[in-house]
């Protein structure tokens, strides 16, 4: 979600899905503009699925085949043709660099974060830093309120909010600044940002108030607070949680209870098992698991 870097907002849906990812993810690639491929795409939970590219034509001559819309029948078809994890591949959000996230990213103003990655001092917090100070300050404040209030709208909701968004972005010089030097020019600098530090960006409600803005008209009035196919992906954070703190699990009865809950799905594994290893920690000697958070240790007692 490069839009900060062009002076602009994470839009397409993105107040919605952003703010669901786990832990501060969400926050960290829209305020970042850092980008996922691959596999590192299926395992933050923003793909259902991983195909390799060499087999998408054969996927979709047997998607063509199916004379049905039940998803429970096109996501069979497709598990057809996921590939197994790479053993050897470490993702690149999980261990450390997610705890790391998780700690900077979860303040609600942009200060605090840079506060937080300035503590955090690592080459990992300092790279990230240099790359926040290249972003539009208008858009990391606008970006973060943003995704502060769409976690907890619906996804129509959200798609009005970004209509709203978009007129006011339009009014200000920002977004055109940033197309014409990064996109157009092809410059290596950033932009001269108006205003240019985040000091100086104090009216970001400008943004958010519906007055002289028009509404968006959705011709679908379905809504969700919260994805209806999410049983497609892989488990999110918080229900491993749930499961951790909720049973007398074990490590390997956590992995396979998800593998059953997912029917075996490819990823599964790896996924639980990253999360296992840097939320879960063994009570006493015991095989039973207690969940940290903010240091804390969470169980079902």
């Amino acid at each position: 979600m490069p839009e900060a870097k062009i002076g602009f907002f994470p839009d397409v849906g993105g107040s919605f899905f952003l703010p669901r990812f786990d832990g501060e993810v969400g926050t960290y690639l829209a305020l970042t503009g850092a980008s996922l491929k691959g596999l590192d795409v299926f395992l933050s939970g923003i793909a259902t699925h991983y195909v390799p590219s060499q087999r998408l034509p054969l996927l979709e001559n047997r998607l063509s085949e199916i004379e049905c819309d039940d998803h429970e029948v096109i996501n069979a078809v497709i598990e057809e043709f996921v590939a197994e994890c790479n053993r050897d591949h470490s993702y690149a959000l999980g261990g450390n660099v997610r705890k790391s996230i998780d700690r900077c990213f979860k303040g609600d103003s942009v200060e605090d974060i840079l506060k937080a990655l300035e503590q955090e001092n690592s080459a990992w917090s300092r790279e990230t830093i240099n790359t926040l100070l290249r972003m539009s300050p208008t858009s990391l404040k606008v970006a973060l309120k943003q995704l502060r209030k769409g976690k907890n709208m619906v996804i129509t909701d959200c798609f009005k909010m970004e209509y709203r968004l978009a007129q006011k972005f339009l009014k200000t010089s920002d977004f055109a600044r940033g197309v014409n030097h990064l996109l157009v020019n092809k410059e290596k600098t950033p932009p001269k940002w108006n205003p240019p530090s985040l000091e100086e960006v104090t009216d970001i409600e400008f943004y958010f108030d519906p007055h002289g803005t028009q509404e968006l008209e959705l011709l679908n009035i379905r809504s969700f607070e919260n994805y209806p196919f999410s049983r497609f992906s892989l488990p999110s954070e918080e229900e491993i949680r749930r499961v951790v703190t909720g049973e007398n699990m074990s490590k390997e009865d956590v992995v396979d209870f998800f593998l059953k809950d997912r029917i075996f799905k490819i990823g599964v594994r790896e996924k639980v098992l990253e999360v296992l290893n840097r939320k879960a920690i063994l009570l006493g000697g015991q095989e039973r698991l207690g969940w940290v958070k903010d240091e804390r240790v969470f169980t079902n007692l």
